[in-house]
């Protein structure tokens, strides 16, 4: 998990995906910056 949010925050400008989208809404980066998600509808 932590290997995304790191090259979430080395490029800012492109979304994760993911499935897990309970897990995302915890995370940040660069510790407040809420990460883009790309996520299935559900």
């Amino acid at each position: 998990m932590r290997c995304l949010i790191r090259m979430s925050e080395l490029h800012p400008k492109l979304p994760v995906i993911t499935v897990d989208r309970k897990d995302f809404r915890f995370y940040r980066r660069n510790r407040r910056e809420m990460i883009p998600l790309i996520c299935p509808p559900g």
